[in-house]
């Protein structure tokens, strides 16, 4: 009982996030396709009137078509899907004011996205995938010097006789179309999560300065004391939280030069491929938004 109880209570905790909220609303539909019509990779911040507009212009389209849309106009549905954490509204530094997706719009894109995809995910490069994590997270993780000394030896027996194989004429099989396009879905679908990774730390970050502002706001201290330790933690920022500390981690990758030119250089040997001459439509606008 105890067990049952404790799963429907976390349950009910991810119902009450705005991420299924948004999915299990009536209009949900409706504007997850505003969403992945009006921001894309291009445009992650859509100016606030603009997006008003639009969404009256959608609503104005698919009552011609006979579909059912929310009553209200484009202004009004925006404030409501902005109360509902699925949009946030910013002020640029010339006084214009923009619209993006939170998180949990992202996350609720994201899985729209994974269950429209025409071909499945569980492929030989979803595989490959999880088992390269394991093998250098168990390499990680073990604190006996042997066992990395003899993971690290076995792999570099595997290397080495490819290399001698391929060094004394040995054949190279090329990969199929199938296997070229299952591995380029897996890596747009491990790409189509950064979004909202990205977009949780940034709110988690702005929802800590809040707090430091307000706790600030309310100190009896000296204003020194207290303007030194308003700075310290303002300072300290992205060490106070998992998902800050994880951001660091993966933006020191991202400002990793050589990295970035072999990244550079290996997506261009991927699209060298026949297979990409099939890839016939962009990514969507629901993975499109990546940084």
């Amino acid at each position: 009982m105890n067990e049952i109880l404790g799963e429907l209570a976390r349950v009910r905790d991810a119902f009450d996030k705005p991420t299924l909220q948004l999915l299990d609303r009536k209009w949900a539909p409706l504007v997850l396709a505003v969403f992945r019509t009006t921001f894309t990779r291009d445009e992650r911040a859509v100016p606030a009137e603009r997006l008003h507009q639009q969404v009256d212009s959608y609503l104005d389209e698919l009552r011609l078509v006979g579909e059912q849309v929310p009553d209200g106009a484009g202004r009004a549905l925006c404030v409501q899907w902005l109360s509902h954490n699925w949009l946030v509204r910013t002020r640029a530094d010339d006084g214009t004011e923009h619209y993006t997706l939170t998180s949990h719009a992202l996350e609720a894109l994201d899985l729209v996205q994974s269950l429209t995809r025409n071909r499945t995910l569980i492929s030989e490069s979803r595989i490959h995938t999880i088992l390269d994590v394991v093998r250098r997270f168990a390499t990680d993780a073990s604190p006996d010097r042997q066992a990395r000394v003899e993971r690290l030896n076995t792999r570099i027996e595997e290397l080495t006789g490819e290399r001698d194989r391929l060094e004394a004429g040995g054949e190279i099989e090329p990969a199929t179309d199938d296997q070229m396009l299952d591995g380029y879905t897996n890596l747009l679908s491990l790409i189509g999560q950064l979004p909202s990774d990205f977009k949780r730390v940034e709110e988690a970050v702005a929802g800590m300065h809040r707090q430091i502002i307000s706790d600030f706001r309310g100190e009896t201290r000296p204003i020194a004391e207290v303007l030194d330790d308003y700075l310290a933690k303002s300072d300290s920022l992205m060490k106070l939280t998992a998902e800050g500390r994880a951001f660091e981690g993966a933006f020191a990758l991202l400002r990793d030069e050589p990295l970035l030119v072999d990244l550079r250089r290996d997506l261009d040997i991927i699209l060298t491929h026949p297979f990409a001459q099939a890839l016939r439509c962009p990514p969507s606008s629901a993975s499109s938004a990546a940084p």
